[in-house]
């Protein structure tokens, strides 16, 4: 029942537990600004291919990405103006966390 301190702490939050020899458990808990639902799957199949290569000893082969940060970032400035930006700027100051460890 922590909310993230976005001034002074990462927005992804990451616990590994060890369950027994070669049994572990990643938690992991990410502000709403930084994921998604979209996202988190797009996540965990990166982390499960660099797992895997990591166990076979070969680099993670990730399909290429179609669209960099930046291309977003472009389009979300062409799109947000006025109005529409204000009510989700008033959002994220809100202080909402929807995410609680």
């Amino acid at each position: 029942m922590r909310p993230f301190d976005l001034a002074a702490e990462a927005l992804l939050r990451t616990t590994l537990v060890q369950l027994g020899p070669a049994d572990h458990l990643l938690l992991l808990c990410a502000h709403h600004t930084v994921i998604d639902g979209w996202s988190v799957g797009i996540l965990l199949r990166d982390l499960a291919a660099f797992y895997e290569a990591a166990v076979i000893g070969r680099p993670a082969a990730l399909p290429p990405l179609e669209l960099q940060y930046a291309d977003y970032a472009v389009w979300q400035g062409r799109r947000l103006r006025g109005a529409a930006l204000e009510t989700l700027v008033a959002f994220w100051r809100s202080g909402w966390t929807g995410c609680r460890s």
